[in-house]
């Protein structure tokens, strides 16, 4: 078995690096093959375990369980809500998301639709929250312009919202802004902004956007092609439940290829 090298991340340190992602602006380290081998049968055994489910990709998380508490909470604050950095801010966004329920996302389980009235205070609660300069409220701007549900579409709006978060460090509008560039819709197709964008949020720890940096390195979209760094990626993502990174690693445990090979997954 070939010795770890500096270049390649063991088993324990997959892991830390998954934690210390948002606090650094390395790229992960890729597996060597004992740690890609010991990563397999420990996700296979999470896997098995009775009740075991991915995590949710959803943003924000569409529950109304705290409803009453969480207007309880709100009022108290009052006009707290609105100032900057106020601990207050936070009450208001999570109640302004209870009041939209899953529509927010346009990702509705089985939660009963918001009624008008509750629509109307959402989104004129999580406007404010947004004008206020709160990032996640700009991003759940963008998303109720995005999706039409809850109001008329506009793209464009959505876009400078989004803008705006992304401006502000958070990660979930870097990870719309990259699909954004990716897709070319709305935005000009530009994968290398993608990739940009991508790297930012998978560094602030979005399993989504580790994978697609190891999608995009695998390939040579955006980026210079480079299987090693691709793998690194998909064992963080893998690290965070991601399924589709899993398989990915799981490919490479399957063929028994050694990791630092260049031409590693060319058929894949």
């Amino acid at each position: 078995m070939r010795r770890a090298t500096s270049r390649f991340l063991s088993c324990a340190a997959a892991a830390a690096w998954t934690r210390e992602a948002a606090h650094g602006s390395a790229d992960p380290p890729p597996p060597d093959e004992h740690t890609t081998r010991q990563l397999v049968k420990r996700w296979t055994a999470q896997e098995e375990r009775p009740g075991y489910a991915p995590p949710s990709q959803n943003w924000p998380p569409p529950s109304r369980s705290d409803f009453a508490t969480l207007r309880r909470a709100f009022t108290a604050c009052g006009a707290e809500s609105f100032d900057p950095g106020h601990h207050c801010g936070e009450v208001a966004f999570q109640y302004a998301t209870s009041l939209l329920g899953g529509t927010l996302c346009g990702h509705i389980e089985s939660e009963r639709e918001p009624s008008e009235e509750e629509i109307s205070e959402g989104i004129g609660l999580m406007k404010r929250l947004a004008a206020s300069g709160m990032p996640s409220a700009a991003c759940g701007m963008a998303y109720i312009l995005s999706c039409g549900i809850l109001a008329e579409e506009d793209e464009e709006a959505a876009v400078r919202y989004h803008q705006q978060a992304a401006s502000a460090g958070f990660a979930q509008s870097m990870q719309e802004i990259a699909i954004m560039h990716y897709l070319g819709d709305p935005l000009p197709q530009d994968a290398a902004a993608a990739v940009r964008y991508y790297r930012q949020a998978a560094l602030l720890g979005l399993s989504q956007s580790m994978f697609m940096m190891g999608e995009c390195l695998l390939s040579g979209e955006g980026i210079a092609q480079d299987t090693a760094s691709a793998l690194g990626w998909f064992a963080a993502a893998g690290e965070l439940g991601h399924c589709s990174a899993r398989s990915r690693i799981r490919e490479v445990a399957e063929r028994d290829i050694p990791v630092n090979v260049s031409s590693l997954m060319e058929e894949v």
